[in-house]
């Protein structure tokens, strides 16, 4: 099937005038030393033109770089060879400095994000969901030109201010750059791929150079079939056999020169693996494997032999026609020798009898001559909003294509010492392959040879060969064929790792030199490197097999070191005043940058923080939490599961733990208990997280069926308890709200973002039934900052459908027929003291009355230490308004946030990673200046509303304002059996009801609409009838009292506890707060609450995945979703996972629920099994 034509090109302004289409030529439309046939405009100026320095007789190629080492211009227009601006021997050639146009705007430090296109007509998915997406605004390695990200940076004034970069996803993943155009990725990892076509491969991002590396494929979809014979083929009429056209992968080992459109395998550049029959593949021939990869001597007679032989015939069961199936994973590990034996080979100085190095040796620590010489000729080119590198790509050679050919007789056999250098190979270099685990054996030795001049770049004009660019090596490579998909995993979390397998690089133990960053660089062989350079050769040499992820990020280390290589190298040339000469300075980088780099590296691409050994000073990472609520208590409750892993410290402003989680004390001889819960009272009893908490230090909830009452009068009031006059007077609004409830959830998100009151008015609705009965309805749990016209209908639909949410099955006769199960929460204060103790003793530092007044830094490009903030002490009773209320004034419940203690007071600390656990205005507050503009948006997105709570026994306020009994005029006919039962326990004639709830009419949850503004509500809780503290001590002291009322409450109603809460101060001229007699208020208390609005759920909730884990700062509260005690712990422990520290597995349904939260706020899926970040 022919490929179909490309997407037509669309022009954007950029730097440098644009003149070619780069899917058509493969370059962009800039003239420049290394693309020098492109057409100029006509009004420009033409570039002098590129001549090639003419080759001395006898003259070797490193000779000829090094008689060019040193140029500060390009060309001139004779075309005579340049004069070089410096004088004097150099070891190492420099690059070539072109004279490209300058960044005219501000200078950008990251790239654009790439725009991704599904797949026409059907998209392309895996089983788990996951869309696989074809890139298409960025670059494509083709028509011998490669591209590399590149960002302006105004500290490389020297190298004309670009530098290297790194487009997104960032880790090792698949290039998007270096695969087929038809290749499609998963958007978020870059390790998902698949392609519909013929086949077509896709190299990473990784490149491997010397020493061993690991990498996983998983067969997601291709393969053969489980049941399908080891030999299943179909046969033609001739005698040849085809694979049916089913999906397929191949997955290997491949260089810059392999062919894109065409397996892992094609030719004598790649080395591939076959899923059927799992053949090593390589020119197009499939072979068998070489042994079963156990080494070990059988000639002695041991136990140790009988082991290895047992093993090595229960591996050799897999070399032979097993064809491979969905869900196999193939690990495939390659070994290279070193760079200074591969010099050798490739110089053809090579001797097997003195020469070894089959892995990583300490040449490059111990000996100048054989640090790596690398020269990266690059062009700084626009492309679309985003500035790439481009270079020359690497061109096949005729003794390769010799070599490759596919015929009867192989014409080329490669060898060390070959004539050919493209055709020598490396000694001690190999393949092996695993299977889920398990060695099947090595697949290829002796691969081929890639250091120049084993590769060539494409010869154009300009263009200097015999240079390594510090690139050229083997790249993990997947081909898909007809829909295949792969998934690659390239570490350190594998899915079967071989055993021995290691995850260190090669400064994970230590520095190699003893020079700190911004300190002096020892030079090359004074006393102090002598030590340093063999615990650094001792170090290379015992690693071993790594994952593929560590040379990512020494190859981020590698990047930083030639950029600094190269910036020195031009301001030397530039004739500036330095102790060093050129030669020195490259080697004193070199020696440098091979240790503090790449520790820096490391914390760039795992955003993990170092400190000279990557961790904190106690080996630690130390991690601050602000705010010790629910969800900086979860957190470090999580992370202290790890105490040899997590320095933990948590900073509360207030005297006690719990955030808005408070118990406030009471006079038990007068309301029946000594104590109340004040802020959270209760949940629902799906709250699991929240329960495993409780129970871990021995508190327990108690159930309760929840009774609300709504409104008052015939004409407002309605009940969850029996059927009302106004739930008869709105039976065709009920019916309807059941099938808009469906219509919402199948119109997800579309008509989920809607506020309630517009859906309202949508599907013409009653005003009355909206004012009266789902407004009402909503405020019960999401009315805070009375913003309940604002909520989204998602949340709306989610209080019914939703297992996570749901409070109330929906019936088309009453709308909520059901008392529904609820708990109520034990002594919230003894609660948090026992959870602060445990904490503190398994060493979580908690300091309390510590105000955090500032974060005064937060770099992700430290090491160690990136976190700066300010903290001073703080006295919470300069901020207690409950003892400054008094009904006639409205106070600022933040007014006072500011005063306590002067700033001579303030002391600055410093830490690894920052969990911010306080409410989302608070954190941009404190974050000030270091918060991003994309923190800015998302965070300021969150509006809070001052609400006032008072807690209060003044029965007679609270019978004026709501129904608190049972009234028979505001009851409706009973119109079932189920009605009638519920009409007879509301007036206290059964006993208890099928649910074994004592019968009576006691509401714990009222709600008051306000005549002038219906939407405005303010509701209140009759605390005697819902806490368990009174129902229980009252139960067990009248347990034989027969008198007592089936209606009320064993405590005296007069006695009654109450609690009114107002909300948003802004609308407190409707607030029925002054009819509350003043002395029986017992206790008052300001809130800062979250208005559930629907803009929150189109800009916050979604956003926080963009925030989460940048600049080492993550975010947890309950504010990331809906305010419940529930999100405020699932969240603190979603920020501990993503810092390293496993989930405890202890209920499928909270388990369920952490992974949805972690997919929605942190973009990152978990998978049951597999504790850890994926």
């Amino acid at each position: 099937m022919a490929d179909a034509p490309s997407p037509p090109q669309t022009s954007t302004p950029s730097l440098v005038p644009m003149k070619r289409t780069i899917e058509d030529d493969h370059a962009p439309n800039v003239s420049s030393p290394l693309n020098p046939d492109a057409k100029p405009r006509p009004s420009a100026t033409p570039k002098p033109a590129i001549v090639r320095e003419q080759r001395e007789r006898k003259d070797s190629a490193k000779k000829r770089e090094s008689t060019a080492a040193v140029r500060d211009v390009t060309p001139d227009k004779a075309g005579k060879k340049a004069k070089n601006v410096a004088a004097g021997p150099s070891v190492a050639p420099s690059p070539i400095r072109y004279n490209h146009t300058l960044p005219r705007e501000a200078f950008q430090y990251s790239n654009k994000d790439l725009l991704w296109a599904p797949h026409e007509p059907e998209p392309i998915c895996t089983d788990d969901g996951v869309e696989l997406k074809r890139p298409f605004d960025g670059v494509e390695n083709k028509k011998m030109y490669r591209y590399t990200h590149c960002v302006a940076d105004p500290k490389f004034h020297h190298s004309r201010y670009y530098r290297s970069s790194d487009e997104k996803p960032f880790g090792p993943r698949m290039s998007f750059a270096d695969s087929d155009k038809w290749f499609h990725f998963d958007s978020s990892t870059g390790t998902l791929c698949t392609n519909e076509k013929g086949w077509r491969m896709g190299r990473a991002n990784v490149c491997a150079r010397e020493g061993s590396f690991y990498y996983e494929v998983k067969v997601v979809r291709g393969g053969a079939a489980p049941d399908m014979p080891a030999d299943s083929s179909s046969h033609n009429g001739n005698g040849t056999t085809s694979i049916p056209p089913n999906p397929h992968v191949r997955m290997g080992w491949a260089r810059r020169e392999a062919p894109l459109d065409a397996p892992v395998g094609f030719d004598g550049y790649s080395y591939g693996l076959t899923d059927i029959r799992m053949e090593p593949m390589h020119k197009s021939r499939a072979s068998k494997f070489l042994d079963t990869g156990i080494d070990a001597p059988i000639a002695k007679k041991s136990s140790k032999t009988a082991k290895q032989r047992a093993e090595a015939a229960k591996a050799a069961q897999f070399a032979a026609n097993d064809n491979l199936t969905e869900g196999d994973v193939i690990g495939l590990e390659i070994t290279l020798p070193s760079l200074s034996l591969h010099r050798k080979v490739v110089d053809g100085v090579y001797n097997p009898l003195i020469d070894t190095g089959a892995g990583i040796d300490d040449a490059f620590v111990g000996d100048i001559g054989g640090a790596p010489n690398v020269v990266r000729d690059r062009f700084p080119v626009p492309y679309k909003g985003a500035m790439y590198f481009e270079s020359m790509e690497l061109k096949p050679s005729k003794g390769m294509e010799a070599y490759g050919d596919r015929g009867p007789f192989a014409r080329e056999t490669p060898d060390p010492n070959h004539e050919d250098p493209t055709l020598r190979s490396l000694p001690g270099s190999s393949i092996k392959v695993y299977k889920n685990g398990k060695i099947v054996g090595t697949a290829f030795r002796n691969l081929m040879a890639f250091l120049p001049p084993a590769s060539q770049p494409h010869m154009e004009k300009g263009v200097r060969t015999g240079l390594d660019d510090g690139m050229m090596g083997y790249y993990p490579a997947i081909s898909a064929f007809s829909g295949g998909i792969a998934q690659v995993n390239f570490g350190p979390d594998f899915w079967c790792p071989p055993p021995g397998l290691g995850g260190k690089g090669i400064s994970d133990s230590g520095p190699v030199v003893k020079a700190e960053i911004g300190g002096d660089v020892a030079m090359i062989g004074t006393e102090e490197t002598e030590k340093s350079t063999a615990t650094a050769a001792e170090q290379m040499a015992k690693r071993g097999t790594v994952g593929a992820h560590v040379r990512y990020v020494e190859q981020i280390a590698e990047d930083i070191m030639y950029d600094i290589i190269d910036e020195v190298d031009f301001y030397i040339q530039d004739g500036q005043d330095c102790p060093w000469t050129k030669d020195t300075a490259r080697r004193s980088i070199v020696y440098f940058a091979s240790g503090k780099v790449i520790l820096r590296a490391k914390a760039m691409a795992t955003n993990a923080p170092t400190n000279g050994s990557g961790l904190s000073k106690d080996g630690r990472k130390n991690v601050v939490i602000v705010g010790a609520g629910a969800a900086g208590m979860s957190c470090a409750a999580t992370l202290a599961n790890h105490p040899e892993k997590y320095k933990v410290t948590i900073l509360e402003r207030m005297n006690v733990c719990g955030g808005q989680a408070t118990s406030i004390s009471l006079d038990e001889k007068k309301y029946g208990a000594s104590w109340m819960n004040d802020g959270v009272q209760g949940g629902s009893p799906a709250f699991k997280h929240t329960s495993h908490f409780f129970h871990k230090y021995g508190h327990d909830w108690h159930p309760v069926k929840l009774q609300v009452a709504f409104g008052k009068g015939e004409g407002s009031f309605w009940t969850n308890v029996f059927p009302s006059t106004l739930v008869e007077q709105f039976q065709g609004d009920i019916r309807k709200f059941g099938k808009v409830l469906n219509i919402i959830k199948y119109t997800m998100p579309l008509l989920g973002l809607v506020p309630i009151r517009i859906m309202l008015r949508i599907f013409f609705f009653n005003k009355d039934f909206g004012d009266k009965m789902v407004y009402p309805l909503i405020a019960l749990f999401l009315g805070t900052g009375n913003q309940t016209a604002n909520v989204s209908c998602a949340i709306l639909e989610r209080l019914f459908h939703d297992p996570n949410m749901k409070l109330w099955d929906y019936d088309s006769q009453t709308l909520l027929p059901n008392l529904p199960p609820m708990v109520t929460f034990p002594k919230l204060h003894d609660f948090y003291h026992d959870w602060r103790a445990d904490l503190e003793s398994k060493g979580v530092t908690i300091r309390t009355s510590t105000d955090v007044t500032g974060i005064l830094e937060r770099n992700s490009s430290v090491p160690s230490n990136g976190i700066k903030l300010t903290t001073r002490p703080f006295d919470p009773s300069l901020n207690d308004k409950a003892k400054q209320f008094a009904p006639q004034v409205i106070h600022d419940p933040r007014g006072d946030w500011t005063d306590g203690p002067s700033a001579a007071q303030e002391q600055t600390e410093t830490y690894d990673e920052l969990v911010m656990c306080v409410l989302a205005d608070d954190a941009v507050r404190l974050l000030g200046k270091t918060s991003t503009w994309r923190e800015r948006f998302v965070l300021r997105g969150a509006k809070f509303f001052d609400d006032i709570t008072i807690t209060h026994s003044d029965s007679d306020y609270f019978s004026n304002i709501y129904e608190t009994h049972f009234k028979s005029d505001l009851a409706a006919e009973p119109r079932s059996k189920v009605q009638e039962d519920a009409l007879k326990f509301a007036k206290g004639e059964i006993e208890e009801n099928e649910d074994g709830e004592k019968s009576g009419y006691r509401p714990m949850y009222y709600t008051h609409s306000y005549k002038e503004d219906p939407k405005k509500i303010e509701m209140s809780f009759d605390v005697t009838n819902y806490q368990h503290q009174f129902r229980l001590k009252s139960d067990a002291d009248n347990a034989d009292d027969d008198s007592k009322d089936p209606g009320r409450a064993p405590v005296p109603y007069e006695n009654h506890v109450f609690q009114s809460i107002f909300l948003d101060k802004q609308n407190s001229n409707l607030w029925t707060m002054n009819q509350i007699d003043p002395s029986k208020v017992i206790e008052s208390k300001w809130w800062h609450q979250l208005g559930h609005r629907w803009q929150h759920y189109v800009r916050v909730v979604p956003g926080m995945m963009f925030l989460n884990g940048k600049n080492k700062t993550w975010f947890a509260g309950s504010w990331t979703l809906v305010n419940m005690h529930e999100l405020a712990c699932v969240s603190g422990i979603a920020a501990a996972w993503r810092l390293g520290a496993e989930y405890e597995v202890f209920d499928d349904f909270a388990e369920t629920f952490f992974s949805n939260y972690l997919l929605l706020s942190h973009g990152v899926r978990y998978k049951r099994g597999k504790n850890k970040t994926t």
